[in-house]
């Protein structure tokens, strides 16, 4: 029985065709088909096992992006959901975060989340948050898998005269105009509220960054046409940043766009950039070298990216880069911070926190921002942080993931945990204002490359192809300098990731091999604490993609 979830929720392409559950089912697996049976199927297994995500709530919130299809998809979740007895709520379209919000605002047993991140338009799906705003872990996605198996092998019918009324909703607040619709001025209201708490925290320094040139006049804004182009740009002109949103014009959501579009390590030079097909790399002028030119969200709006001149040419301020000049603000003000970073985050992130001189716990995860809330999170039954914990908390990924308490809207006093990517914008931003004399983070080496199309079956980091890559990558390791420490294990939540650790001439290396959750391809990463034999080390992880290339085809 294969599992329906993957890092970070179900994503396919979508298939608007009436297929039967195990039709859906198979559609899914065989060819990342999301369709409107399986989203039926998944409400039905949700309310099945709704208990494992609340002990109280038998109501569901729902929210989508603006992907062709999601409206449709919404409502034969809807189907589901309703067909078993659970009260549904629609807010319409929204970014992530928001409905993390409205899960939390209206005490709901879960929240649906229609959306395929920064995947293309062509594609949806759904994440789940269960009652205390955290995504499901693996063992509720496996009681949703099972369920859904065991569902779709039942004889079910719905009465097709009440099929229509039971595709609506029982509270619909996601009204005609997006711009004016609940979740818009809702996410706009708790931005702004956050906003205020940053300038607690920073003083009111977002006006001096244009003044100061620090960043651009305007800057270039980026949501990637998602929710937050209707709203973004005005609260950041309220707030005294002159912007641009160039995003409303691109063809379709994630199109040539966004963070998504964005690799952590891109860099063009001035000569590049006019040849660029990512709409917001070809508007960039000439700048000093340091200045940020653009900030960029993904699709849904849980994850940012910054754009900075390097004097000759522009680079990507990834998420690793965002954390280290929070870390840095935070050091002022507390003495003790707590961290949790992806296994794709840089190796010198937490291996030099040292120089923040205050204490810190640092954790490393698996990748998804889920995972950084859980090892953030969860010390309590409420699951919640308490006041005096926060806001010195945060997790990364270099992808731009920035995982921050946010006041719960309910209950005061406690925070949630969650990744929101204009949030992350502005406290980068704010933090960025401020005078500090901590050293900035010296990168380390970090390189990762995907082989696409691959079939995924074929690597589980523990079968005769993960031993051959095991060999393959020691040989070489071994040819071009002392390995000492040489270890192969697991990372919770990475059901099929090989990590290699282990330390090239006393340095520090770690090289990670695992599938995508969300689409048909595998990625090799290699990360170091110093760069070291770089030529030579791209040069190996580019020979184990095509080995990998030709044993997945």
């Amino acid at each position: 029985m294969l599992n329906l979830f993957g890092t970070d929720g179900i994503r396919g392409e979508v298939d608007t065709r009436p297929l039967k559950d195990l039709e859906a089912i198979s559609a899914l697996h065989n060819d990342r088909k999301i369709t409107t049976g399986l989203m039926s199927l998944v409400g039905e297994s949700l309310a099945h096992c709704l208990n494992l995500l609340s002990s109280t709530s038998e109501t569901v919130v729902v929210g989508w992006d603006e992907r062709p299809n999601n409206a449709l998809l919404a409502c034969h979740l809807t189907l589901g959901l309703r067909t078993m007895g659970v009260k549904v709520i629609h807010i319409g379209i929204c970014a992530t975060p928001l409905l993390h919000y409205a899960t939390l605002k209206f005490e709901a047993g879960a929240g649906c989340m229609i959306t395929a991140s920064h995947n293309p338009v062509t594609d949806s799906g759904i994440k789940i948050f269960d009652s205390t705003g955290y995504k499901t872990n693996p063992e509720i996605e496996a009681e949703l898998t099972r369920t859904a198996y065991g569902l779709a092998n039942e004889e079910r019918t719905v009465d097709l005269s009440h099929q229509a009324e039971l595709m609506l909703p029982d509270k619909d607040y996601s009204g005609n105009d997006v711009e004016l619709s609940w979740a818009t001025e809702t996410h706009r209201a708790w931005l702004s509220e956050r906003c205020d708490t940053f300038e607690l925290n920073y003083g009111s320094m977002l006006t001096t960054l244009q003044r100061d040139k620090l960043i651009a006049t305007p800057l270039l804004l980026d949501s990637s046409k998602g929710s937050a182009h209707y709203w973004l740009s005005g609260l950041l002109e309220e707030r005294g940043i002159s912007n641009h949103e160039i995003s409303t014009f691109a063809e379709q959501m994630n199109h040539e766009c966004g963070a998504g579009e964005l690799s952590p390590d891109d860099f063009w030079s001035w000569e590049d950039i006019e040849n660029s097909e990512h709409s917001l790399v070809r508007l960039l002028d000439v700048a000093p070298d340091g200045m940020i030119l653009a900030a960029a969200l993904d699709g849904d709006g849980d994850r940012c990216l910054f754009l900075k001149s390097t004097g000759d040419g522009v680079k990507v301020v990834d998420g690793d880069e965002m954390a280290d000049i929070i870390l840095r603000s935070f050091a002022t003000k507390t003495n003790h911070i707590k961290i949790a970073a992806s296994i794709e985050s840089d190796l010198a992130l937490l291996s030099t926190l040292d120089r923040l001189n205050c204490t810190y716990e640092a954790h490393e995860t698996a990748v998804g921002d889920r995972w950084l809330a859980y090892r953030l999170g969860i010390s309590s039954s409420t699951r919640l942080i308490k006041s005096e914990q926060s806001p010195f908390i945060l997790g990364v990924e270099d992808s731009g993931h920035i995982v921050l308490p946010s006041p719960h809207p309910s209950q005061s006093g406690d925070y949630s945990l969650v990744g929101d990517g204009a949030a992350s914008m502005l406290l980068t931003l704010a933090a960025m204002a401020q005078t500090t004399d901590i050293q900035p983070l010296k990168r380390g080496y970090k390189k990762r490359i995907s082989v696409k199309d691959v079939d995924r079956s074929k690597w589980d980091g523990l079968n005769s192809l993960s031993d051959e890559v095991e060999i393959l990558m020691k040989k070489h390791l071994e040819e071009l300098a002392a390995v000492d420490n040489w270890k192969r294990d697991r990372v919770d939540g990475e059901e099929n990731l090989m990590r290699l650790t282990a330390t090239l001439d006393s340095n520090d290396i770690s090289i990670g091999v695992r599938n995508s959750g969300t689409q048909a391809k595998i990625s090799i990463s290699v990360r170091m604490q110093k760069s070291l034999h770089t030529v030579e080390i791209e040069q190996l992880i580019h020979q184990v993609a095509e080995l990998l290339r030709e044993r997945m085809s």
